[in-house]
């Protein structure tokens, strides 16, 4: 006699979306950090996101979570993996489903949600210990970013419509945690075809103040869909 399946244990299991959020303040790349509002961990620091509702989608959760702190209406986001270790949530078997997300400090005013408190940016290499395994994802969110980034700009999500190449060379060498000879780096980044030099420059009290580029629009838009060897050599 074929015996039937007994499925209920297998539907006892919660999903929950969170997302890291890299922001760049022109130094430093930073993630942004919330004070949770609920048990378990209450008042603990943690990333933005919450348990998944029967009709959500898990990446609704999750960028939904940064729309709600952020405001923005269109994040740039990627996943990056699911996250189950059975001892990861006190209450039971929670798996989180993690994207990262990259967002404009500048000017972005942070609010917060009926999941989050107290909404604030952190330096990656300052991060305090957060509930879960919240630092974890993070460390593993890093590492898919460097990657991308291998082949794609999108770290030009991060800058202002307008910056300086010291700004972009700044942020690649935080990004990458290694040191990129200045003139090498102009050379490649200028090859790409991608950057526009404007008749404008940096007010910032030096003599020889840097000047400002933007990017070309629809060269990112190619270079983000298609990519190339767009970062530096490691």
């Amino acid at each position: 006699m074929e015996q039937t399946l007994d499925l209920r244990p297998f539907f006892n299991t919660a999903v929950s979306g969170n997302c890291v959020v890299f922001g760049f303040d022109g130094h430093f790349l930073n993630v942004l950090v919330i004070d949770r509002v609920r048990e378990p961990h209450k008042g603990a620091k943690a990333l933005p996101g919450r348990l998944m509702l029967p009709d959500e989608d898990v990446e609704e959760v999750a960028i939904g979570a940064v729309k709600a702190i952020t405001g923005l209406e269109k994040v740039y986001h990627k996943q990056v993996r699911a996250f189950g270790s059975t001892a990861r949530h006190p209450a039971g078997r929670v798996i989180s489903i993690a994207y990262y997300a990259l967002v404009r400090m500048e000017g972005l005013n942070l609010q917060e949600a009926t999941f989050a408190h107290n909404p604030q940016w952190y330096r990656v290499d300052d991060l305090p210990k957060l509930a879960f395994d919240h630092n974890d994802i993070i460390a593993s969110a890093l590492r898919r970013l460097r990657k991308r980034l291998q082949q794609k700009p999108v770290a030009l999500e991060m800058l202002p419509e307008k910056f300086t190449l010291p700004q972009l060379h700044r942020l690649y060498e935080d990004l990458f945690r290694a040191s990129f000879d200045k003139r090498n780096f102009r050379r490649k980044i200028l090859a790409s075809g991608l950057f526009i030099p404007l008749e404008e420059f940096q007010e910032n009290g030096q003599n020889r103040p840097p000047r400002l580029y933007r990017a070309d629009e629809a060269r990112y838009l190619e270079l983000r869909t298609n990519g190339n060897q767009f970062a530096p050599d490691l």
